[in-house]
C-alpha cells in the first residue's frame, strides 16, 4: 500500500515541474542592442524582474538570462517589455529588469523588489524619480477630490473611506 501511494506521488511531480512553464513568443535584446527571437517563460513579477527564462528559436533548453547577461527582453505581441536597469530601492543598488509601461518625453516603468512594487517616472534627460505602489495611491488619492471627473470614471484611485 505504501508503494502504491508513494509511486503515485512520484508520478504526479513531472506534471507539477511542467506545469511552472509558461511559454511565450518573444524576443532578447542583447548588450549590442542585436534581437534573438525564441521563446520567454513568462513568470511572476518577481520572477520576472530577477531572470529571464529564454529558449532560442529551434532551440530544446531554457537558458536563465540575468540583467548583466542582456538589455531587455519582450513578449511579441503582448505590450511586455522588460529592460535591464540598475535600480535603487532605499538604500540598494542593483541591477534588475523593469517592466516598460510608457515609453516618451515622461516614461514610466514598474519593477518588483523585496514584496512590493515600484514605479519608476524618466524623462528625456535621464532625471528619475521612484515611487513605491503605496505611496503612489496615497500622492494620487489627494488629487481625486479636485479631479471629479476622473474619481467618478475610475481612472485614479479614490480615497478608501
Amino acid at each position: 500500500m505504501r508503494n502504491m501511494m508513494l509511486w503515485g506521488l512520484l508520478s504526479l511531480l513531472p506534471m507539477q515541474l511542467s506545469a511552472q512553464v509558461n511559454p511565450k513568443k518573444g524576443y532578447v535584446i542583447t548588450n549590442t542592442n542585436d534581437t534573438i527571437y525564441g521563446t520567454v517563460d513568462y513568470l511572476t513579477d518577481w520572477e520576472n524582474a530577477e531572470s529571464c527564462l529564454f529558449r532560442k528559436s529551434g532551440g530544446q533548453d531554457f537558458k536563465r538570462l540575468l540583467p548583466s547577461d542582456i538589455g531587455g527582453y519582450c513578449l511579441d505581441g503582448e505590450g511586455v517589455c522588460y529592460v535591464s536597469r540598475e535600480l535603487k530601492t532605499g538604500s540598494v543598488t542593483q541591477r534588475q529588469f523593469a517592466e516598460y509601461l510608457l515609453k516618451g518625453g515622461v516614461s514610466l516603468f514598474r519593477y518588483y523588489y523585496d514584496g512590493d512594487n515600484y514605479y519608476g517616472f524618466v524623462d528625456t534627460n535621464g532625471k528619475e524619480v521612484v515611487m513605491r505602489d503605496d505611496k503612489l495611491n496615497e500622492d494620487l488619492s489627494r488629487y481625486t477630490e479636485k479631479l471629479p471627473l476622473l474619481k467618478v470614471r475610475n481612472i485614479l484611485p479614490m480615497k478608501s473611506e
